[in-house]
């Protein structure tokens, strides 16, 4: 609007070769050459905000590159994606994100993973379903997972975990469903998980 505006201000004033223009060709230049700038930084600072709310944290981010390098991700069935940018906006193969680009979900059953379950993955405080049955999954069972207390679906069947169930897997409140059919568990499941 303010360029429609501008030449018909122009065009007015032009009306005979006496009348000097309202503007003449440099000053349109440069009104064009500024207004062109103001959009690219919006179009920027834009591109900046939407980026930034696609974006899962840090912590998480740290959490799944942990879990890949110590579970052989460049050797997994299908790892497209891991490691490249974030998680949420580069669609990392079998993870999920809410709608506040939290990792919600992570899926990778039957996809050759091989290793143990880091620390660090404890940080994934807003994971609600974790499925990493038939791989390869082995060492005593994932202190870090017990503090994943949004959990309601854990699947860990058909790994290589051994050693007894923690008694912190109480602290799993949230659970509707928990697997951890063919492992090398052995022991007894502590009273205080039938709160």
């Amino acid at each position: 609007f303010f360029f429609l505006f501008l030449l018909q201000l122009h065009t007015k004033h032009k009306t005979s070769h006496n009348t000097p223009p309202f503007f003449n060709t440099k000053d349109r230049r440069i009104i064009f050459a500024h207004t062109k700038m103001r959009v690219s930084i919006l179009a920027l600072f834009c591109s900046l905000l939407v980026a930034s709310s696609l974006a899962a944290s840090s912590t998480e981010i740290e959490a799944l590159n942990d879990f890949y390098q110590n579970t052989n991700g460049p050797n997994w069935l299908y790892n497209k994606n891991w490691g490249v940018g974030d998680p949420c906006s580069n669609r990392w193969f079998g993870i999920d994100c809410d709608t506040n680009n939290n990792v919600a979900s992570i899926n990778l059953n039957y996809n050759h993973v091989r290793g143990t379950i880091p620390p660090s993955f404890g940080n994934l405080t807003n994971l609600n379903q974790l499925a990493l049955n038939g791989n390869t999954i082995y060492g005593d069972f994932p202190e870090s997972v017990t503090s994943l207390t949004k959990l309601v679906r854990l699947d860990l069947s058909h790994n290589s975990i051994s050693g007894t169930i923690p008694s912190s897997v109480s602290n799993l409140a949230s659970l509707t469903s928990f697997v951890l059919t063919d492992n090398r568990l052995t022991g007894t499941i502590s009273p205080s998980f039938s709160n």
